[in-house]
């Protein structure tokens, strides 16, 4: 099964929220939802190269085999200007790469203004879909220095699940979908940037492989997998997690180079045989517990 789901569209109901952010005294049941009104001046927000200004990416849905961490966010934005997202190029490998844009500060503040206007920057909320069970959604976090809003919205580009959506929540959406075609447009001609840091989980299984036809790759590195990283309480007892970087780094994605990309190979050590998972770490992200929501 496929890691990462494309980003296409943003569903959602904001719970108990629905009305207009912009009339306070308004009756949110019958007016529906309107847009934020954006600021006058430039939005504040945290200036360094790890502090996150905004993050979009997937949560939820089936609960994920344990040895697996959480997704590459859609795109990750920082205090100093550069925009992360996956590199389009390596999007159907087993393990995606990265690409950076630096914004300049116009269109940094153009996106902010954009995330009031969604009213992403007014409060936390969840958006639902009525009679839906196991769809992931997307999570939008913005932080502004003094406050950080969470907005997390299910049915990331399900077009069946359109059914189910009750109409005082199209305007929202179509806000939501804007907002992230606008963000998407910033990462267009991004730099890919070499990948130096993986989040590295593995567990062991019982049995070999099957069907017994599988792909299958031998351990490359020479601290052996029985005693590679430590338990990863975030995620399951029995998961282990470290962090690999450099040459290791380097010789854990050469082993995958050429794979199928809907396949993900068993790796062997001795008779012993592991479930590993890996993920490239952005800059903010220092440990293995930062990879497990």
């Amino acid at each position: 099964m496929r890691r990462y789901l494309p980003v296409l569209l943003v569903l959602g109901l904001v719970v108990g929220l629905a009305g207009s952010c912009s009339d306070e005294d308004g009756d949110s049941e019958s007016e529906g939802w309107q847009p934020c009104e954006p600021s006058s001046e430039a939005v504040l927000y945290p200036k360094g190269p790890k502090n996150v200004v905004l993050r979009v990416g997937q949560r939820g849905g089936f609960p994920p085999p344990a040895y697996m961490p959480d997704p590459l966010p859609v795109l990750t934005l920082y205090g100093d200007g550069r925009m992360i997202g996956i590199d389009e190029s390596t999007a159907d490998q087993l393990v995606p790469g990265l690409a950076e844009r630096q914004l300049t500060e116009r269109e940094l503040n153009k996106l902010l203004h954009g995330a009031e206007v969604a009213c992403l920057l007014e409060f936390d909320s969840t958006l639902e879909l009525p009679e839906t069970y196991d769809v992931p959604g997307v999570a939008f976090e913005v932080n502004t220095g003094s406050t950080t809003h969470l907005t997390y919205a299910v049915g990331l580009g399900w077009s069946e699940m359109d059914p189910n959506v009750p109409d005082d929540q199209r305007e929202q959406r179509a806000a939501l979908i804007g907002f992230m075609d606008d963000a998407l447009a910033l990462l267009e001609g991004a730099t890919p940037i070499p990948t130096d840091r993986l989040g590295v989980f593995l567990s062991r299984d019982d049995a070999p492989p099957t069907p017994s036809d599988w792909p299958q790759v031998g351990w490359p590195l020479d601290r052996p997998l029985a005693d590679f990283g430590q338990a990863s309480p975030e995620a399951y007892p029995e998961v282990h997690c470290a962090i690999a970087t450099g040459k290791d780094a380097k010789a854990l994605l050469a082993v995958l180079e050429g794979l199928p990309p809907d396949q993900a190979p068993y790796w062997l050590e001795g008779r012993s045989w592991y479930h590993v998972e890996l993920r490239p770490m952005l800059p903010d992200e220092g440990d293995c517990a930062a990879l497990v929501a």
